[in-house]
């Protein structure tokens, strides 16, 4: 009786997993960056974070081939994706929920105030906004980040 009773527990648990994977799997967006995509990024943002931005940039750089579009602002009659990275100036209105803690971060997809689709890369501090923009280079651009460790470029 114990091993019919642990057996279906397995198959409940199991079952249980399998319906959460589906229902995350209908909740899965998708957007297609070029490397024309535009970056908004605030004019205040801390030196340590604007260090971790200009690796990703470096990242960037090595996937599409030249720099990104550095942007205070979306422009106005812009209908593709945008990206918003760090924890300062136009980030700060997309972010509608609290984090859960010091250091914790967000790497979104949603609209942002015009209606665009937007990729928004941020974080409860300074720490958190930093692991939010190399989540964007690792998740986003497939850059591993220690390419320059195991010798293959990405």
């Amino acid at each position: 009786m114990k091993n019919i009773i642990t057996s279906f527990a397995c198959i409940v648990l199991f079952l249980l997993i399998t319906v959460r994977s589906f229902s995350q799997m209908a909740e899965h967006k998708t957007v297609e960056i070029t490397g024309n995509t535009p970056w908004i990024i605030g004019n205040d943002e801390p030196e340590a974070l604007q260090r971790a931005i200009e690796d990703v940039k470096n990242d960037w750089y090595k996937v599409f081939g030249h720099p990104p579009v550095l942007l205070s602002e979306p422009p106005k009659d812009w209908k593709g994706v945008v990206i918003y990275l760090g924890m300062n100036g136009p980030v700060k209105q997309l972010v509608k929920k609290d984090f859960p803690g010091p250091e914790s971060f967000s790497l979104s997809i949603q609209q942002d105030n015009g209606g665009r689709a937007a990729i928004v890369a941020t974080g409860a501090d300074m720490r958190g906004s930093i692991y939010a923009a190399y989540a964007l280079s690792e998740e986003i651009l497939g850059v591993d980040p220690w390419y320059y460790g195991v010798d293959r470029d990405p």
